[in-house]
């Protein structure tokens, strides 16, 4: 790779002296542009409208390919959402939480292999 020059200068001056010129328009350039928009206009369809129906065309191919992994997926995905939600909304009892930490606490304890008399100073 070239260095740069030191002298900027010089760089900016052969720049400006090799410049490509800029094309001309067309004079009837804008002629043609309004012609495009109104033939898009009067057959009330834009290209968006057609690669849209392009796109969703691909996508039921897609679905139509993997026929029988979808029914699966749906089915794994409603049984995911089931159980989440069941497990959001369970409520334990007072008697069932304290049960769960003093498990926590006994086994806390025998993992460790420390008294209470260590863990408090």
């Amino acid at each position: 790779m070239t260095q740069p020059p030191k002298n900027e200068r010089d760089l900016v001056d052969f720049l400006r002296q090799n410049r490509p010129e800029v094309p001309q328009a067309p004079p009837d350039l804008e002629e043609v542009i309004f012609q495009k928009i109104n033939t898009i206009q009067e057959t009330n369809t834009t290209p968006t409208d057609k690669y849209l129906l392009f796109k969703i065309s691909n996508i039921l191919k897609i679905f139509r390919n993997f026929r029988g992994i979808f029914p699966a997926l749906l089915t794994a995905g409603l049984a995911i959402f089931i159980i989440i939600n069941h497990l959001k909304t369970t409520e334990f009892s007072n008697a069932e939480v304290a049960h769960i930490e003093e498990f926590i606490e006994e086994n806390w304890h025998e993992i460790l292999g420390e008294d209470d008399s260590e863990l408090f100073y």
